[in-house]
C-alpha cells in the first residue's frame, strides 16, 4: 500500500511538471514570434508566424471591422507547480492582444489594450 502511494505521488508530480513545460514553451515561443511581426501585416501573415490565437474577437462595425487576436505570453503565477494547481487554463489577462483594423495589424501589447 505504501509503495502504491509513492508511485501515485510520483505520477502526479510528473504530470504537473510536464504540463508546465508545455505551457511555458508556448509562452516563450509566442514572445519570440511577436518580435517578427510588423505593422500592416494581415491576419493570414500573423497566423503563419504565430500559429492559431488562444482567443479571437471580431467587432464588425458598418465603417470598419476590428479583429483582436490574443496570444499567450505572460506567466501565470510565480511557480510552476502552484500555477498548475491554482490557475487552470489561459485567460485574456495572460495574453498579448494584436489589433487588426481592416485586416491590417495596427497595435499590439499595452497600446492594443488601451485601444481595445
Amino acid at each position: 500500500m505504501k509503495r502504491l502511494s509513492i508511485v501515485m505521488a510520483l505520477v502526479l508530480v510528473a504530470t504537473l511538471v510536464s504540463a508546465c513545460a508545455g505551457i511555458n514553451s508556448s509562452m516563450r515561443t509566442n514572445r519570440a514570434n511577436l518580435l517578427r511581426l510588423e505593422p500592416g501585416m494581415n491576419e493570414a501573415q500573423i497566423v503563419e508566424i504565430m500559429g492559431q490565437p488562444n482567443f479571437k474577437d471580431v467587432n464588425a462595425e458598418p465603417a470598419r471591422t476590428r479583429t483582436v487576436l490574443w496570444y499567450y505570453t505572460n506567466e501565470m503565477g510565480d511557480g510552476c507547480l502552484a500555477t498548475s494547481m491554482s490557475h487552470i487554463g489561459v485567460t485574456r489577462q495572460d495574453c498579448t492582444p494584436l489589433v487588426l483594423v481592416g485586416n491590417k495589424l495596427t497595435a499590439t501589447g499595452k497600446a492594443a489594450k488601451l485601444y481595445y
